[in-house]
C-alpha cells in the first residue's frame, strides 16, 4: 500500500483524544481502542477534531462530508472520530480485508455510533450515539444549528 501523502495545501490533520467534546464520547473512545486492541485489530485514531477550515478543504478537494459551514461535520463539534487500521509496515490501511464489522460492532458495543451503517458507509468513522437521539428530536437538527453529517442510517428515520 501507498503511503498517505499530504497535499501541499492540506491543513493539519488532529489525532488527539484530548479534544474531543466531553468525558463521556472521549471515554468511548478509549475503550473502543482497549477492545479493539485485545481483539488483535490494528487501529488508530487518524482522525479526531476537525477544523472549519479543515472540513472545508476536505469538501472543496475530496468532496468529502459537509462544506464545514451551512453543514457541519461532527468532528467539527468534537463528536467524531476516523479510526483506521494499520499494516504489517505501520501505514494507514483502508483495505476491504481488514475487520471492520468486527471493529463497528466493538464501537456499537460501547455506546459509539458506526457510520458503516449508515446508507452511504464510512467505515473508518464513529461518532456519538446520542448524535441521533437529538436528530430524532430536532428534526435533523442540533439545538446550536449543525446538521448531521452522516448519510443516514437504518436508526434514523430521515433520509439526509
Amino acid at each position: 500500500m501507498a503511503k498517505l501523502k499530504k497535499m501541499p495545501d492540506e491543513p493539519k490533520r488532529r489525532t488527539e483524544l484530548a479534544g474531543l467534546d466531553g468525558r463521556s464520547f472521549t471515554n468511548r473512545v478509549d475503550e473502543l481502542l482497549r477492545r479493539a486492541k485485545i481483539a488483535g485489530l490494528n487501529v488508530d485514531v487518524f482522525e479526531a477534531k476537525r477544523s472549519t477550515k479543515r472540513q472545508k478543504w476536505m469538501h472543496k478537494h475530496l468532496a468529502a462530508g459537509p462544506d464545514g459551514k451551512k453543514r457541519r461535520s461532527s468532528h467539527q463539534d468534537s463528536l467524531g472520530v476516523d479510526i483506521v487500521f494499520k499494516d504489517e509496515k505501520g501505514e494507514w490501511s483502508w483495505a476491504e480485508s481488514n475487520d471492520w464489522n468486527q471493529l463497528g460492532e466493538i464501537a456499537e458495543s460501547v455506546g459509539l455510533a458506526w457510520g458503516g451503517r449508515w446508507k452511504k458507509p464510512v467505515r473508518s468513522h464513529f461518532q456519538s450515539r446520542e448524535l441521533f437521539d437529538i436528530f430524532e428530536i430536532t428534526d435533523i437538527e442540533l439545538s446550536h444549528g449543525a446538521i448531521a453529517s452522516c448519510g443516514g442510517c437504518s436508526s434514523c428515520s430521515s433520509n439526509l
